[in-house]
């Protein structure tokens, strides 16, 4: 899941947009949960982008 991680890093730091695609049930929602929930623990943020984060 590291390779995933950098690749969606790198991904949302040059793009606006950022599509995640694969297989049912190959963690696309928990990767990018857990890539959010990580932004704001670390950087304290309360939005991302405009994403709203409750």
């Amino acid at each position: 899941m590291e390779e995933e991680w950098n690749l969606l890093e790198r991904s949302l730091e040059k793009d606006k947009l950022t599509i995640v695609t694969g297989l049912r049930r190959y963690g696309k929602t928990s990767l990018i949960l857990t890539y959010l929930n990580e932004i704001f623990l670390v950087t304290g943020l309360e939005s991302y982008n405009g994403i709203a984060y409750y």
